[in-house]
């Protein structure tokens, strides 16, 4: 969720974009960059770490019978 809220920033309909744009500071879309990577990289992170969840679960019923 906040992948995609950070996402619609930049947009062409965003008035947030325009605002940073007028007030000439080129490196807030850098700085908008670099924290959507960091918020991918934590997702699939997260989804990493929730197949290795899963992948347990299915081990431990196999293993029960």
């Amino acid at each position: 969720m906040a992948l995609e809220a950070v996402q619609r920033v930049p947009g062409q309909d965003s008035e947030r974009a325009e605002l940073w744009d007028d007030a000439d500071e080129p490196e807030w879309r850098e700085s908008l960059d670099d924290l959507v990577e960091r918020l991918r990289a934590a997702l699939r992170y997260r989804r990493l770490q929730a197949g290795k969840r899963a992948w347990r679960g299915v081990r431990r019923r196999e293993a029960r019978g």
